[in-house]
């Protein structure tokens, strides 16, 4: 069932439910980008399915799904100043067309500050306030890290503190306060990173990876640290050419981050229009916090996309996640 949603279902947002009509799934991969549904509580559920899985078996691939969910399924669905939100999700909009014509009526252009239908809002509260629960789980004789998120745990097996640049910037810094002595520390590396290095206390070590996870086993001393650096370089995604919605076309990504145009950084030009260089060079630069925009820019093109999370904070404009590629 999982992966029938995920590799046929799901767009690549983690968006859930492509057929407004009783809000279900369409066909196989029928992913239409200007009328996909994608509820934001389907997001919110399938966090908490994952959750579940994840309790059941530590498998990275389930872990790089529910951040896929948290950081853009979910995010996006909540404006910069808490106060509006989307119910609706797709990965088209363009003004005047999306909230208007027949067949479209659902896809806003703007986030509104109440839907008739209100369970989303809750929803979201229900999940960031326990957001801590889907962060780490315990074997055993193992404590599993799925999210990389800053922050303490107190666990069975100790208090863990999290000190990282993520999701901007490929780094993080374990320090442990143990309970039980010896234990095994399993840290999911999210996926699309490269040049993975581990050190403990300092030193370089060759931890093992172990379904998704960087495990280490070891006789644990108060305050031990566990630094985890990697590489997030701009990923280029394609879909099944099933996906007629997106054939021909280029979805960009940066650690769990989907990106989108929007037509505010294009002036008059339709983002239909829209061309990507197959070989351009794009580079990411960001504020570091997740209120501001990481945004994407090509060196020698005139290119610019934002994480779909923060699309329509700025102005009534065009978005659209597949670009054309040259």
């Amino acid at each position: 069932m999982l992966r029938d949603i995920t590799e046929r279902r799901m767009y690549v947002t983690g968006g859930l439910g492509s057929n407004p009509d009783r809000e279900q799934f369409g066909a196989a991969y029928e992913l239409p980008n200007d009328s996909g549904y994608n509820e934001t509580c389907a997001s919110v559920a399938m966090v908490f399915f994952l959750h579940q899985m994840l309790l059941a078996q530590p498998d990275g691939a389930l872990a790089d799904l529910m951040e896929l969910e948290l950081y853009n399924g979910v995010l996006a669905s909540m404006s910069a100043d808490g106060k509006h939100y989307f119910y609706v999700n797709p990965l088209e909009v363009i003004p005047g067309v999306g909230g208007v014509k027949e067949g479209l009526k659902h896809v806003k252009p703007q986030r509104p500050g109440w839907h008739p239908c209100a369970c989303c809002p809750p929803n979201l509260t229900r999940l960031f306030s326990q957001l801590g629960r889907y962060m780490y789980s315990e074997g055993e004789d193992t404590l599993y890290a799925h999210l990389l998120i800053g922050g303490e745990a107190e666990t069975s097996f100790g208090r863990i503190e999290v000190k990282t640049g993520y999701p901007f910037e490929g780094d993080a810094v374990y320090t442990v306060h143990p309970v039980k002595r010896e234990f095994a520390l399993a840290l999911h590396v999210p996926g699309g990173c490269e040049e993975v290095s581990v050190r403990v206390n300092g030193q370089e070590t060759d931890a093992r990876t172990e379904d998704g996870y960087l495990r280490l086993s070891r006789a644990w001393t108060e305050g031990d640290t566990v630094r985890v650096s990697f590489r997030m370089p701009v990923r280029r995604l394609y879909a099944d050419p099933r996906n007629i919605a997106a054939r021909g076309c280029v979805a960009l990504a940066r650690g769990p981050f989907v990106y989108c145009a929007e037509g505010i950084d294009y002036g008059r030009a339709r983002l239909s229009e829209l061309v990507l260089p197959k070989n351009a060079e794009l580079t990411a630069e960001s504020d570091g916090t997740i209120s501001g925009r990481a945004v994407l820019a090509g060196e020698d093109i005139a290119f610019r996309a934002i994480p779909y999370y923060s699309w329509g904070n700025r102005a009534l404009t065009e978005m659209r996640v597949w670009l054309q590629e040259e």
